[in-house]
C-alpha cells in the first residue's frame, strides 16, 4: 500500500514536469492570422514559429529555383514561364497550410452545416 501511493505520487509528478515537445502540433494555437484586403482577400502573416519555418519551407526553395532558371543565361519571359508552375503549386501549399492552421477570417461566412 505504501509503494502505491509513492507510486502515483511520482507518475503525477512526471506529468506536471514533463516539458511541452517541440514539434507538438496539435495544440488549437493559430499559426497563421489574417489580415483583410479589400472587401473578401486575406493576407496571411506567421504569428508563430510555425508559421515562420512554413513560410521558409515553402518560399526558400522558390527562391533558389528562380535563381537558378535565372541564371541559365535565357531571356527573362522564359526564365518566367519556367517558374510559373513551381509557384503555383507553392503557393496552393501554403493556401492549403494558412487555411488549416490559421485563424478563420472574421468577415468570411461560414456555411452552416
Amino acid at each position: 500500500m505504501h509503494d502505491d501511493f509513492h507510486m502515483t505520487l511520482n507518475s503525477e509528478s512526471q506529468q506536471k514536469k514533463q516539458p511541452k515537445p517541440l514539434l507538438d502540433f496539435t495544440d488549437t494555437e493559430p499559426w497563421f492570422v489574417p489580415k483583410q484586403i479589400w472587401t473578401y482577400w486575406a493576407l496571411y502573416y506567421p504569428v508563430t514559429w510555425h508559421g515562420w519555418a512554413v513560410i521558409i519551407l515553402i518560399f526558400a526553395p522558390l527562391v533558389v529555383i528562380f535563381l537558378l532558371f535565372a541564371a541559365t543565361g535565357v531571356s527573362w519571359v522564359l526564365v518566367v514561364a519556367r517558374f510559373l508552375p513551381f509557384l503555383l503549386i507553392g503557393l496552393i501549399i501554403f493556401n492549403a497550410t494558412t487555411l488549416k492552421r490559421g485563424q478563420w477570417p472574421s468577415w468570411w461566412k461560414r456555411r452552416k452545416q
